[in-house]
């Protein structure tokens, strides 16, 4: 039974939920002219499950090689000698590098 979910990451299986391909169907084509584009939006509308679906999407098409990254749990931290180093370490114990 799919319900509505207001945390993380949203699956169509589990979850009521928007097409993402819907609303944003541009950012490809502004990847491909060589553009910048900054997803911003209201808390809980959708971002965090967009950029997943978009690096997946990327991922599988071939052309280009994509990576989900979420900093949130960096926020507290105020000095760039000691958050640069815990990303790295993340990356390298979750076998990403």
């Amino acid at each position: 039974m799919r319900k509505f979910n207001i945390s993380g990451h949203c699956n169509s299986a589990e979850h009521y939920m928007i097409d993402a391909d819907s609303r944003l169907q541009d950012v490809e084509k502004l990847m491909d002219d060589k553009q910048y584009f900054v997803i911003h939006a209201a808390c809980q509308s959708g971002k965090t499950t967009y950029l997943q679906d978009l690096a997946d999407r990327l991922n599988a098409g071939g052309k280009y090689y994509a990576l989900y990254c979420s900093l949130v749990r960096m926020e507290r931290m105020n000095d760039l000698k000691e958050g640069i180093p815990a990303i790295v370490r993340n990356f390298k114990n979750n076998n990403y590098i």
